[in-house]
């Protein structure tokens, strides 16, 4: 018989890919990326004004921010553990937060006549908004996802007649 994939019942089970039993709801954190941006765009359009600006400050603050929060998304987007997830949503909010940064900057460099502090101070609250949403809203996804491991494994433990962390119950020895 011919060596190959299809007749060797090892090789076709190390070819597929080992799928993450407990994968982190995704779908919920885009929700929450996306309320968080919206709550976000309104606070540095307010925010601008707020801080003394006038509407050209809160335009620019607000479409600033609404172009860096689609980074936010990424962590909904791509396909990682859910122990690397955590460190996706920090990078993303980092990314994010350069991203708001470099933002204002440039519409100050296009546009000499927008206000220095009100422009930057709006958007890097909005920023600051968007990683306190997106960072709450991770940690309560992965502690999620790690209670449903915990309840997984406690069944298991249950089902194979295992009580302890470190194997079966000790039997006691009798004297001889």
């Amino acid at each position: 018989m011919p060596e190959g994939p299809e007749n060797n019942p090892m090789s076709a089970a190390q070819s597929t890919p080992a799928r993450e039993p407990f994968e982190v709801p995704r779908g919920r954190f885009a929700v929450m990326t996306a309320a968080g941006a919206v709550v976000a765009v309104g606070i540095a359009y307010g925010g601008a004004f707020a801080f003394g600006g006038g509407s050209s400050e809160a335009r620019s603050a607000a479409l600033v921010v609404s172009g860096a929060a689609v980074v936010g998304f990424g962590p909904a987007l791509l396909r990682v553990g859910a122990e690397y997830w955590g460190l996706v949503v920090l990078v993303s909010g980092m990314v994010r937060a350069a991203l708001c940064y470099a933002g204002a900057s440039i519409a100050m460099t296009n546009n000499e006549e927008l206000l220095r502090r009100p422009l930057f101070l709006a958007v890097m609250a909005a920023a600051v908004l968007m990683l306190m949403v997106e960072t709450a809203g991770a940690v309560w996804l992965l502690g999620e996802v790690d209670r449903k491991k915990n309840e997984f494994k406690a069944r298991l433990m249950n089902k194979t007649g295992t009580t302890t962390a470190s194997g079966p119950e000790p039997v006691p020895m009798e004297h001889a």
